[in-house]
């Protein structure tokens, strides 16, 4: 048997751990999120959306999200997002590694005092829609890092 397998294999080992802590060291400089829900739990003029991120020790990131629905992005049917008065986004802990939050978007251009209007919601499965375009960016600003991720999630209603 012939020792050329043998020391393809160890060459292919040797590399791989040699690259084992420039890839921990990047991921850990590096933001990452990711949509991580199925749907999008919505009520009027709220939704929430379930993202996971992780950001280096230390580090000063912020997060945006945002879901829309019909139409297209630039001209939807209804546009949720982060940016809007009464969005919720918790404090986020930047240790290098993932944590779960949930966010809570708001309706574009909603108001208390005009909340009896007609108001393009979001509409579920039984309205003939059903899924809702989500991009949510993470940005690090300790070192001008931008990570985005883009996703497609169900409708439902509370």
């Amino acid at each position: 048997m012939s020792s050329f397998p043998r020391w393809v294999a160890f060459a292919l080992a040797t590399a791989a751990l040699s690259l084992a802590p420039v890839a921990a060291a990047q991921a850990a400089t590096t933001p990452q999120v990711r949509s991580v829900g199925d749907y999008t739990m919505h009520e009027n003029a709220y939704t929430t959306l379930e993202v996971r991120y992780r950001c280096a020790p230390g580090h000063d990131v912020s997060l945006y999200a945002e879901l829309w629905q019909g139409g297209s992005k630039a001209a939807p049917y209804s546009f949720f997002s982060t940016d809007n008065p009464g969005a919720y986004v918790p404090a986020l802990t930047c240790d290098g590694l993932k944590h779960t939050v949930n966010l809570g978007l708001i309706l574009r251009g909603w108001s208390e005092e005009t909340a009896d209007a007609e108001w393009p919601y979001l509409r579920d499965t039984a309205l003939g829609f059903g899924r809702a375009n989500v991009t949510v960016k993470l940005t690090d600003h300790s070192n001008g890092k931008v990570d985005t991720d883009r996703d497609r999630v169900e409708v439902v209603s509370r």
